[in-house]
């Protein structure tokens, strides 16, 4: 056990004396050394960082960056046994130059979801080479992203399944690299959607025996975008290209409409209010339903000012840097206008790095459609001065407003109902105000507080940084009353409650049916370290889940290739975490989250089916989630760290 720091602030330098000199350590595994949130103009330099060199397994990373823009790492070491040296999420204008990467069990860097991140003038060495480790993922993954550039790097003697991983990411660059003595357990290269502009490079030494690309057909070209065969990369020789002498290709973006500063302009239907997102407006919705599933894009690139963030049952819609935008309906009247999503695990409408924003006089949540949400309605991180007015926030998305690191957030004369988690979760946010609201039809506590201040309900404050609380009739604000230890059902809840996934959505516990017949055949193959065996049961792709970390594995190829590199034999699964053991132990009719088709056995593995879910042998495993049972050096005998399976996803 053990804490992780996280860093949240603006305009911030951390300067070392230099790499050699200055060193900052970590010593829980599961921790990253260091996290950076919602932070901008960052700079990192001159020093070194890493988990404190022990014996046994990190499942946490180096640096961690999300939500972060203008970012600089210069002149850094960040070593092992860290999972990956530098990992960001939902980042812009992120640049790592003259830095030494080396040592990490997952690979170098990982980007996901992030714009214009260029890794310059490192040496990227000895990832995955730890005995007993198994080798790593990938040196460079970059997902749904939008420019990624590796330029003059030396790249050697790593063991990885590939060098680059690139999915649905535009303009990614590998130029005038040095690629040497390397291992590539799968293949050097692997392309989702698009492909990466690869140039001025020398490959040598490396082990390529299982060749140049996975079987996605789609290639790696030259600067003047012909095609290269694994031999053309082979002969290829090294010479400087400057990234700024590539022209980008041309984005397949919603172009995004001019208007003057102030301006009002009206929308009637989805893609009108989607190519006019921006800055300093008023968009004003003019019609009944928007429904963002119905967008000509959807899912696809966005613009400056809005992307498409995945979730597993479709993307959700993340508006950023969009000071000053207004977004109301013409017509107020109750239900007039309505803002709706479909996919369950997508929030509606989130937003980061917006100031000044304006949310009124529409309603907004999922399509009502049966089964249960993991996605919220309202997202904000990193958002100033925020008004939400007249509005009308439904489930079952799970809340109704969630935010973190924000302040001056109002929410005024808003009607919140029928979430299925509460009315509103705030971390880290202040200057929080709610008036004359109505909540109802949500269950207990209705608001989360934490380390939040400055508060009013109904222009009274209410004190302390952390607190649960709920919604009288009469609208008054009080706390939450945790219940009486004999008035809990472990299985469901609180007694005598209604339980929302009772009835036909829900396995009762020890039915004999065909999700716990599966779930004890997998439970059984698991226990018995059968994992080849496993390969009938999987849907590829399969996204696999381990602690901190995610990828895919693209087919059924590359699934028996890590079987029989030893990865799931690995000690990282059997001794740290008595995984096999586990398994074996588990009672598979004790999952009280199998709904749809969504195992978890003893909060240990968790797997989602796919299929007709009446019918035994159609079930399949879409996803693997592989939580911990055990934190390192605790003795078996005193019980699991209770991990919560992942939340449930309508059938089909």
């Amino acid at each position: 056990p053990g804490a992780e720091l996280v860093i949240h602030a603006d305009d911030l330098t951390i300067r070392g004396a230099g790499m050699e000199k200055t060193t900052i350590a970590a010593i829980p595994r599961y921790a990253n050394v260091l996290t950076f949130t919602g932070c901008r103009n960052l700079t990192l330099t001159g020093l070194t960082a890493g988990h404190t060199v022990e014996p046994g397994f990190c499942a946490g990373g180096v640096l961690r960056l999300e939500n972060c823009t203008d970012t600089l790492i210069d002149s850094c070491g960040l070593f092992g046994c860290g999972t990956l040296g530098i990992q960001a999420q939902s980042c812009s204008r992120l640049t790592v130059t003259n830095s030494n990467i080396y040592e990490c069990s997952y690979g170098a860097v990982d980007v996901h979801q992030c714009q214009d991140v260029t890794v310059s003038g490192c040496d990227i060495h000895h990832h995955g080479m730890r005995a007993g480790q198994g080798e790593a993922m990938n040196i460079f993954s970059v997902s749904y992203g939008e420019g990624f550039t590796v330029y003059n790097c030396r790249i050697d003697d790593n063991r990885a399944q590939y060098l680059l991983n690139s999915s649905f990411t535009k303009n990614v660059l590998f130029l005038s690299n040095e690629v040497l003595s390397n291992t590539f357990g799968a293949k050097v290269f692997t392309f989702q959607q698009y492909g990466a502009t690869v140039d001025g490079c020398r490959f040598e030494g490396n082990d390529v025996s299982r060749g140049w690309y996975a079987g996605s057909g789609i290639y790696a070209a030259d600067t003047e975008g012909k095609p290269l065969e694994g031999a053309e990369l082979a002969e290829m020789t090294l010479r400087d290209i400057p990234p700024e002498s590539v022209a980008p290709k041309p984005a397949d973006l919603v172009q995004t409409t001019e208007i003057p500063v102030g301006d009002e302009v009206l929308v009637r239907n989805v893609d009108e209010f989607l190519s006019v997102i921006g800055p300093d407006r008023t968009i004003v919705l003019d019609g009944e339903l928007f429904d963002l599933s119905t967008a000509s894009n959807y899912g696809g690139i966005g613009t400056d000012y809005y992307y498409w963030q995945e979730s597993p049952d479709g993307p959700a819609l993340v508006i950023h840097d969009a000071g000053g935008l207004s977004i109301r309906a013409k017509d107020t009247a109750f239900g007039a206008t309505t803002l709706a999503a479909i996919p369950r695990y997508a929030d509606v409408l989130s937003f980061r790095n917006c100031d000044n924003l304006f949310l009124g006089g529409f309603t907004a949540g999922h399509a009502k459609e049966p089964g249960v949400c993991s996605g919220g309605v309202l997202h904000f991180e990193n958002c100033n001065q925020v008004m939400i007015e007249k509005m009308r926030l439904y489930g079952c998305g799970i809340l109704g407003v969630q935010a973190s690191y924000c302040t001056g957030l109002s929410v005024l004369r808003t009607e919140i109902y029928e979430c299925s988690q509460g009315a509103g979760q705030f971390f880290q946010c202040d200057g929080l105000s709610f008036t004359d609201c109505d909540v109802h039809d949500v269950p207990s506590p209705a608001f989360r507080f934490t380390e939040c201040g400055d508060k009013t309900w109904n222009d009274t404050p209410f004190t302390g940084l952390s607190g649960m609380y709920d919604v009288d009739a009469d609208g008054s604000l009080k706390e939450f009353e945790q219940p009486h230890e004999e008035d809990v059902d472990y299985h469901g809840g609180v007694n005598d409650l209604e339980n929302p996934f009772a009835g036909e959505t829900a396995i009762s516990l020890g039915e004999d049916t065909a999700q716990v017949r599966f779930a004890a055949s997998v439970q059984e193959m698991i226990a018995e370290g059968d994992w080849e065996g496993l390969a009938d049961k999987i849907v590829f792709p399969i996204q696999f889940f381990t602690d901190g970390y995610s990828f895919v594995i693209h087919d059924r190829e590359e699934y028996l290739k890590m079987v029989s590199d030893g990865y799931f034999s690995n000690p990282l699964f059997e001794e740290t975490w008595h995984f096999s053991q586990r398994v074996a132990d588990a009672d598979p009719t004790e999952f009280s989250s199998c709904i749809f088709g969504n195992t978890c056995l003893d909060h240990l593995i968790a797997f989602t089916c796919v299929g007709d879910v009446l019918a035994e042998d159609t079930l399949r495993i879409r996803a693997i989630s592989v939580v911990t049972p055990l934190w390192p050096g605790r003795p078996a005998d005193e019980g699991y760290v209770q991990a919560v399976p992942p939340t449930p996803q309508p059938e089909g």
